[in-house]
């Protein structure tokens, strides 16, 4: 036999406020095994190892409550590991449950951000409005993330232009294309994308076709894509498996997409990852660093063509620009309606890229010519085209 006693704390002073035995664990039958503190009531359950109403053992259980005060940090929403930082590891365990009603096996409620009974796209939505923030207790994913299994992985980049007819806008959109190889286990992965604002402008971002996470059959039901709204020019991306199909070899990680703002120059890309965080299948995790991955690549276009020259009609001076997709030996002439040359613009060798010409209105000699037609003739390699352009005076 046993007994379990209830106390009230009034100011210091604990008084007796009711007795439970064992045979009145029909009578506290609501209470089960549960504990909770009221205010400064201490209730605990009874339960009798005999039959109800009959003699038994009686079990008292205590835990210990920390009430929310001035010095306690309420909890992150989306900080689903506790580390202070709503982050990549954050949201490769929200994929995990991303489709999880409350009835399903394996549900858990701390994922239904909205609270409505199921983690869908209301909860995802408010998973990414929450995303790179931190309390006052954020600790980095170093700190608090054991080595993975993902150190042999090594990162590349290339970069596709596409392929159009004129110089319009569109022919300066290009993607650049993430891919990883050596890797050993993967289940999700994430990275910081910073670029210049100013000359680029970015289009978008996806997984690509035949990315490394669906080439091992996982479902990727989410794919990460967010600006960081207190720096221009950042970008957070992330993807992860929703199952146990995790990936490995080598693939595509993430295409993205950019249009430059002006006429690319042959300098290297403004365009720079941090590091990038792999992360295996018990979220441990490597850094794969890539700041020199994009040092040495430069855009270029993709195929060689010739512009119409810029004004046209002209009264003085004009422009006449070209691109080439490889470098190649170049020239670029100036003729009359009766097929008579110029001016030699240029004939040299060229490297591939975007390149313009001026040309004054002078023939070789350097005088100025009469007002008219006239032909330039551009060759490159086995590339020829022939325009004409309008001077007026």
């Amino acid at each position: 036999t046993g007994a379990v006693y209830l106390y009230h704390k009034d100011g210091t002073e604990w008084t007796q406020t009711r007795k439970i035995l064992g045979s009145d664990v029909e009578v506290y039958d609501n209470f089960g095994q549960s504990v909770c503190i009221t205010g400064n009531n201490l209730i605990v359950g009874s339960k009798a190892d005999g039959a109800a109403g009959g003699s038994g053992a009686v079990y008292a259980y205590m835990m210990e409550s920390t009430p929310v005060g001035e010095d306690t940090v309420p909890p992150l929403a989306g900080d689903f590991d506790g580390n202070g930082k709503v982050w990549t590891e954050d949201f490769v365990l929200f994929v995990t449950q991303f489709g999880r009603q409350q009835d399903d096996a394996g549900f858990e409620s701390i994922y239904d951000l909205n609270e409505d009974g199921e983690v869908w796209t209301e909860d995802f939505v408010m998973f990414v409005a929450q995303f790179g923030k931190t309390s006052g207790t954020a600790k980095t994913v170093a700190e608090l993330s054991p080595v993975g299994k993902n150190q042999n992985a090594e990162l590349s980049v290339s970069i596709h232009t596409r392929a159009t007819t004129s110089l319009s806008s569109e022919d300066r959109e290009f993607t650049v294309e993430l891919s990883v190889e050596n890797v050993t286990e993967l289940r999700g992965y994430g990275l910081t994308l910073d670029y210049d604002s100013q000359s680029l402008e970015f289009l978008g971002a996806t997984a690509g076709e035949d990315n490394l996470l669906n080439k091992a059959a996982g479902a990727t039901p989410l794919f990460l894509v967010v600006s960081n709204p207190d720096r221009p020019g950042q970008v957070w991306i992330a993807n992860a498996v929703s199952d146990s199909k995790l990936a490995k070899g080598e693939g595509l990680l993430a295409s993205l997409s950019f249009r430059t703002r002006s006429r690319p120059s042959d300098s290297p890309l403004p365009i720079t990852f941090s590091a990038v965080e792999l992360f295996d299948a018990q979220l441990h995790l490597n850094s794969v660093s890539a700041e020199n991955l994009m040092k040495q690549l430069q855009l270029v276009p993709g195929q060689n063509r010739l512009a119409q020259n810029y004004p046209n009609p002209f009264n003085a001076v004009t422009c006449i620009s070209y691109q080439l997709a490889q470098p190649a030996f170049v020239t670029l002439k100036v003729y009359n309606l009766s097929g008579q040359l110029v001016k030699m613009l240029v004939k040299e060798n060229k490297p591939a890229g975007w390149h313009s010409e001026r040309w004054d209105g002078r023939n070789s000699s350097g005088r100025t010519v009469a007002s008219g037609i006239y032909f330039y003739h551009f060759t490159a390699s086995e590339f020829s085209k022939v325009r004409k352009m309008l001077l007026l005076k």
